[in-house]
């Protein structure tokens, strides 16, 4: 299973992995690919940031 996550907090980012700990635990195989990563030009980590605070 692929999960689409944006590193846009701790939320995002734990609800990802815990969707990938339990299709683990029942068997499955899950890889977590952060969306923000994929933009051009750095734009993930502006992107980021401007929601921080």
């Amino acid at each position: 299973m692929l999960i689409v996550s944006a590193s846009m907090g701790a939320g995002h980012d734990g609800a990802a992995a815990e969707l990938a700990r339990r299709l683990a635990a029942a068997g499955g195989a899950a890889e977590v690919v952060d969306l923000l990563e994929l933009l051009p030009l750095g734009l993930g980590g502006g992107c980021a940031a401007g929601t921080a605070g």
